[in-house]
């Protein structure tokens, strides 16, 4: 899913993906991206599952 600034958004396959972001150059790789979401999201997953000591 994209968000625009405009608070809209919209699901785009991954050609229609590519078309808005080959003119922005942007070059990092998906699979840096992706580590690094996980990376981040990590803590909050580790939060979520653990249980309480008593």
């Amino acid at each position: 899913m994209v968000e625009y600034e405009d608070g809209d958004s919209e699901e785009l396959d991954w050609s229609e993906l590519e078309e808005v972001l080959l003119p922005m150059d942007v070059t990092v790789p998906l699979r840096s991206i992706s580590l690094w979401i996980l990376k981040n999201r990590q803590p909050q997953a580790q939060a979520y599952g653990s249980v309480p000591k008593r």
